[in-house]
């Protein structure tokens, strides 16, 4: 197939805690934010990174490093960096509906203090998905959504790109992850020589799927720092392919750039199966979990979600009591119930029903 166009998608998947304590992945995530905020500003070519979906990460890192906020802000303002929509990007079969709803207030909120959100609903690491989903979307005013397990592997699932419709009729573009995930471009490297072998595997799979001749090419991986030289791996690619284009891209412009003229499979209303991945993976994906055994797992899930259901009615009432904003006169901070209640959601959100 030629006149393909790929777009380039730099990001990173982070768990908060998982192989190594949080206070660990916690260091690590600095260090990674550092390296990454320097690269953009140095770097016109390097156009976006995509920070996971997720405004936790960026809550951990001010925490640490409190004088980088305004870099920050800058770099979400002006698109280089993609933050939100949500606050932790949550397993989305555990928490209730509530909870889904609140993650997102509480992250499209972060992301539009710190200069605009991500408007594409993004969700690669969930296992599964409720049928709401697409009206979940919509209320919050998008219209693009990112989902790996629970699609594929029946018939008329094996296109990338649908149009789900959700139980009331709304419905959102979906872009459906290879079966290799938000990892398959991650080995890409910037170097001509070893370029040709790495590509081979990638492009394979993503053009035997393509429904539009866009087609995102996701450049990292779990833990991983920003890739070194996207700009670069760009023009190489270009040498190396030459009947395709290659972008740089956010995530957001592959949809508007997919969705001109594109025909997305039709999908819904209801939700995708629960079977995108063999159940040996499944099970592979369970084992950081207290018990690798499926019982193990079932319990936390149930425990997850009682938990999250008692949580929804510790924190919503006082969710809902007016703000007592401070005077005018004064710079500091509102302190009301209102205020705690919200730092209660985020704890709660902090401490379960998360794939982080």
């Amino acid at each position: 197939m030629t006149g393909l166009i790929f777009h380039l998608i730099p990001h990173t998947h982070w768990d908060r805690e998982w192989y190594l304590p949080r206070a660990a992945l916690q260091a690590r995530l600095v260090g990674v934010v550092d390296d990454l905020i320097e690269r953009l500003q140095a770097d016109p070519g390097y156009r976006s990174f995509l920070l996971d979906g997720q405004t936790v990460l960026l809550e951990d890192y001010l925490r640490a490093r409190p004088d980088r906020e305004g870099d920050v802000r800058a770099l979400v303002k002006t698109g280089r960096l993609q933050v939100g929509p949500w606050y932790v990007l949550p397993d989305e079969q555990i928490p209730s509906g509530e909870g889904l709803v609140r993650n997102l207030l509480l992250g499209s909120a972060d992301a539009e203090r710190l200069g605009g959100r991500l408007d594409v609903l993004y969700s690669p690491d969930a296992f599964g998905h409720p049928p709401a989903w697409p009206t979940l979307a919509r209320e919050f005013g998008i219209r693009y959504g990112v989902v790996w397990r629970g699609l594929g592997g029946e018939a008329g699932q094996e296109r990338d790109l649908y149009r789900w419709r959700g139980l009331d009729g709304k419905d959102v573009v979906l872009w459906h992850l290879p079966r290799a995930g938000y990892e398959i471009g991650a080995a890409l490297p910037a170097d001509a020589e070893r370029l040709f072998a790495a590509w081979a595997p990638v492009r394979g799979p993503l053009v035997q799927r393509a429904t539009s001749k866009h087609i995102p090419v996701f450049i990292g991986a779990d833990h991983h720092a920003a890739h070194p030289d996207v700009p670069r791996l760009r023009d190489l690619l270009a040498e190396l392919d030459p009947q395709s284009a290659f972008r740089v891209s956010r995530l957001d412009e592959f949809f508007q750039a997919a969705a001109d003229g594109a025909k997305p499979a039709s999908m819904g209303p209801g939700r995708p199966s629960s079977g995108g991945m063999p159940r040996p993976s499944w099970l592979w994906c369970a084992w950081p979990s207290p018990s690798r055994r499926w019982r193990g797992a079932r319990e936390g899930a149930t425990g997850g979600r009682r938990w999250s259901s008692r949580g929804e009615r510790w924190c919503a009432p006082s969710s809902m009591t007016p703000s007592r904003a401070a005077p005018a006169t004064t710079s500091r901070a509102p302190s009301s119930r209102a205020s705690r209640a919200s730092r209660r959601w985020r704890r709660r959100w902090c401490g379960a029903a998360c794939t982080t």
